[in-house]
């Protein structure tokens, strides 16, 4: 995400499934009232900028039609109640001058910023796993001027295609702060980036289903991270510093899920007593990859204060090329052999933040659903970053031939050496599209990550224009009456490379724009197909999703890492033999 543009541009996103056709996509706070000033209270005007437009609050559980960019300038702003972040919102600060929203001493409420609000009834507004499509950027949530007994900075129970990016929590430092900067209890997620945390209790208290982390850097917390459950996650280039715990790893028992699986790979972790603090050794996987530790006498840790794995009494800086802790039965053991050259790489989008408003012409897509009848061929030298995700959704008898199948979007010829940059956009097919192959990535790095794709997804059927909803893709239906929804969603040829960081291939198994959740049989043929012959491929925080016949394929492929890949098989299934 970006957001040094947004000021000077001009709004011409179109919502047309919407009913109000002045429905307005792109907010600035400012136009609501937000003063930024330090001293008014700005919780009324933003979240009036959030709200605006009949959108999808709490009488609905998911809605696509309703999308919104809401701007916030520089400055500081004052609240006193939590902002609401609607279903399908993107609140995004300005990339060069980050705005502080900062809480007024009376502040009341869960969070700074909550994005899934319980009612009286201590319900969600949002199916937790169904909250998709949202995303925050560019922020400095502050608690300090709150007692240090409370406060939290975002409410951050999310789902797959959400990010969290770019945002710093500063929050009251000392032992009898209890502030934390994210909470997150449920979902199933999901990719965050690039945050930064001081101060409070825990920098981040989190549970949910599966997530990638990467780059975040935590000081003077006393517990960085809070792992209260999972199933997986992984946390990549993490930095912590004067904690008294860098992690905690907290027990799956009977009566609750507890911690599945962490993997931490490349972390430094400076003068902090504890590294990894273990509820119970006896449950959850734990690996260390490349883990640096100075001034940290205890490894790893158990809650009777045992040392699975201590620094040696003689160093003061010790590294952990690999180290894994499996559940019960072979307690701890250190990897020997496994090497690699250097940290992983990871990369940043790089859409030119100093870029004037005559640069937009070819670089912003403002929001729309683009329906195209053949080939959208992306050039090599491109950046083209997407408003509020807008679609492109390929339609007609081009891309409904299966023995020829077709991309819908081409990002690059084959052979194409060079830089190439996709932010922010989702495609997809407008069935029936039984030959599409919806992107094809040929583009190959003229030096590493220089082609990427970030925060974009693939999304299939399940939402209106896509032909492919409850009227035509009804779980009661035959399959062999079921329209054909694509031929192959995402597919890496074997000359190209790419680095691919928050990307969700998803098939959808449930209508999202009919107010309740309702359960759909989309046929689609095949999820990720990776044949890049040289490679290198790097997929950070990706998923593939209710695909016919695979999730994900390497054919021939050199050089790839997938870290923290999520599946699905179709939900029917299971079904069909018994």
């Amino acid at each position: 995400m970006t957001g040094a543009w947004h000021a000077q541009a001009r709004d011409q996103g179109v919502a047309p499934f919407h009913p109000d056709p002045y429905y307005r996509v792109v907010r600035n706070v400012r136009v609501y009232g937000a003063q930024g000033d330090g001293e008014t209270d700005d919780t009324d005007a933003i979240n009036r900028a959030i709200a605006d437009g009949a959108r999808c609050g709490a009488q609905a559980d998911s809605c696509t039609t309703a999308p919104a960019l809401v701007y916030i300038p520089p400055g500081t702003y004052r609240v006193s109640r939590p902002i609401v972040s609607f279903y399908n919102t993107h609140i995004l600060g300005d990339v060069v001058e980050r705005p502080v929203i900062k809480a007024l001493p009376h502040f009341e409420g869960i969070a700074l910023i909550d994005e899934n609000p319980y009612d009286k009834d201590g319900k969600n507004w949002y199916t937790p796993q169904n909250n998709f499509f949202r995303s925050v950027a560019n922020l400095v949530l502050d608690l300090t001027s709150m007692p240090p007994s409370v406060g939290t900075g975002i409410h951050h129970q999310v789902s797959q295609s959400t990010g969290l990016t770019n945002v710093h929590f500063e929050m009251v430092r000392g032992p009898a702060s209890r502030q934390q900067g994210i909470f997150m209890e449920n979902a199933s997620g999901g990719f965050m980036s690039d945050l930064s945390f001081t101060g409070g209790h825990y920098g981040a208290w989190l549970g949910n289903q599966q997530f990638t982390v990467r780059n975040a850097r935590f000081a003077h917390c006393h517990t960085a991270i809070c792992q209260y459950w999972n199933w997986a996650w992984t946390y990549i280039d993490i930095c912590v510093e004067d904690c008294s715990i860098a992690i905690e790893m907290h027990a799956m028992h009977r009566e609750r899920q507890g911690v599945g699986a962490l993997l931490l790979s490349d972390w430094t972790i400076r003068n902090t007593p504890v590294g990894v603090w273990l509820e119970d050794a006896q449950t959850g996987h734990l690996t260390l990859d490349h883990v640096h530790v100075h001034n940290v006498p205890a490894i790893v840790q158990d809650s009777r204060g045992t040392n699975l794995l201590a620094s040696p009494a003689d160093r003061t800086s010790h590294s952990i090329p690999l180290w894994v802790k499996a559940p019960a039965s072979s307690l701890k053991a250190i990897v020997p052999g496994m090497e690699r050259r250097g940290l992983l790489f990871v990369g940043t989008p790089d859409v030119h933040p100093d870029a004037t408003e005559r640069d937009l012409v070819s670089v912003r897509i403002p929001y729309g659903i683009y329906v195209v009848k053949d080939t959208l061929h992306v050039p090599i030298g491109t950046r083209i970053v997407g408003e509020a995700q807008p679609v492109i959704l390929g339609s007609g008898e081009l891309f409904n031939d299966a023995c020829h199948p077709r991309p819908v979007v081409r990002v690059g010829h084959q052979g194409d050496v060079g830089e190439l940059v996709v932010c922010d956009l989702i495609f997809g097919t407008q069935g029936p599209a039984e030959g599409a192959i919806v992107v094809e990535w040929n583009a190959h790095e003229s030096h590493q990550g220089a082609v990427a794709m970030f925060d974009a997804h693939i999304r299939v059927g399940g939402t209106k224009g896509t032909n492919l909803e409850t009227g035509t893709c009804a779980k009661h239906k035959q399959l062999e009456a079921l329209p054909p929804a694509s031929f192959l969603n995402l597919h890496v040829t074997p000359q190209a490379s790419g680095y691919f960081q928050n990307v969700w291939v998803w098939t959808a198994d449930h209508a999202l724009d009919e107010g309740a959740p309702t359960q759909i049989n989309v046929l689609s043929a095949r999820g990720v197909l990776i044949e890049a012959s040289e490679g290198p491929v790097w997929m950070y925080g990706t998923a593939s999703e209710h695909e016919l016949l695979y999730q994900y394929s390497l054919i021939g492929a050199k050089n790839v890492l997938l870290a923290m890949i999520q599946t699905e098989s179709p939900y029917f299934q299971g079904h069909l033999f018994r």
